[in-house]
């Protein structure tokens, strides 16, 4: 499964932004947040695949899906760290000269 570059940064920045204010707050915003930070992710994400990276409708409701949910476990790691991924993964590509097809 191959994300766009955008999906990885808004995952690791969602993630990062979301759950450091949950820490704050000592968890009062707790679902709250959960429920957001699953919204702005999936929609975020399924507008990158579908006009950036040219995903079919399916392709990319499945990956904002996947995306949102990660992002959405109530700890920084998982979103963080496949955000992580998704970028390094992205840039490896692109500094061997591959192509995003």
């Amino acid at each position: 499964m191959r994300m766009h570059p955008f999906s990885g940064g808004l995952m690791l920045l969602v993630d990062n932004i979301c759950f450091g204010a949950t820490a704050l707050t000592g968890g009062a915003l707790l679902p709250l947040v959960v429920v957001g930070a699953f919204s702005v992710t999936a929609c975020g994400t399924f507008l990158a695949q579908k006009f950036l990276d040219k995903d079919s409708f399916g392709e990319a409701l499945a990956k904002s899906f996947f995306a949102g949910v990660l992002t959405g476990i109530p700890t920084p790691i998982a979103g963080t760290i496949v955000g992580g991924a998704i970028l390094g993964i992205s840039g490896l590509d692109a500094m061997k000269g591959g192509r995003r097809d």
